[in-house]
C-alpha cells in the first residue's frame, strides 16, 4: 500500500506544519496532481482535497500530470510549487532535497500484481512475483514508505 503526500522542493515552505496550511497559501500558484481520472495517486489526493473542503479552493491552481511520477517531476524541476505525489518519491534521493507533508485524509493506494494466463514466461513471472513478496524485498518497500 502506497501513500500520497504533498511535496515541495522549496525549503522556505518546509516550516509549515500541515499540508492544509501549505495548500491554503495563495502565493503558490501551481500545484501538480496526477490525473484523478486515470492515476490512483491523483484519485486519492482529489478525495482528500474534497473530504477537507479544499478542492474548490485548490482546483484553479492544479496542473494535471499524466502520472504520479510526472507530478513529482513538475515540482522537482520547479515548474510547480507543490506536488501531490507518492511517499516513495518523497523518500527517494531527489525527494530528500525537499520536504513533504503526510495526508492522513487520503486513502492508501493498493498496489497489486498478477500473472497473465497467456504469458510465455509464466515460470519466470511466478518466480519474480514470489521475489517481490519475499522477506528479502520487504525492507526495501518499507524504506520507501510502502505498508
Amino acid at each position: 500500500q502506497g501513500q500520497v503526500v504533498l511535496w515541495t522542493k522549496r525549503k522556505d515552505l518546509c516550516a509549515e506544519t500541515t499540508w492544509q496550511k501549505v495548500i491554503k497559501r495563495e502565493d503558490l500558484p501551481k500545484i501538480a496532481i496526477a490525473n484523478p481520472e486515470t492515476a490512483p495517486y491523483g484519485e486519492v489526493a482529489a478525495k482528500a482535497l474534497k473530504k477537507t473542503g479544499l478542492w474548490k479552493f485548490v482546483e484553479p491552481r492544479l496542473v494535471y500530470a499524466q502520472t504520479v511520477s510526472q507530478a513529482f517531476q513538475y515540482a522537482e524541476i520547479g515548474g510547480v510549487d507543490l506536488s501531490f505525489t507518492a511517499l516513495s518519491y518523497a523518500l527517494s534521493d531527489e525527494g530528500k532535497r525537499g520536504c513533504y507533508w503526510p495526508i492522513p485524509e487520503a486513502p492508501s493506494v493498493v498496489q497489486e500484481a498478477c500473472i497473465l494466463k497467456r504469458t510465455p514466461q509464466k515460470a519466470a513471472a511466478s518466480k519474480f512475483l514470489k521475489f517481490l513478496t519475499s522477506n528479502k524485498v520487504k525492507p526495501v518497500l518499507e524504506k520507501y514508505g510502502y505498508r
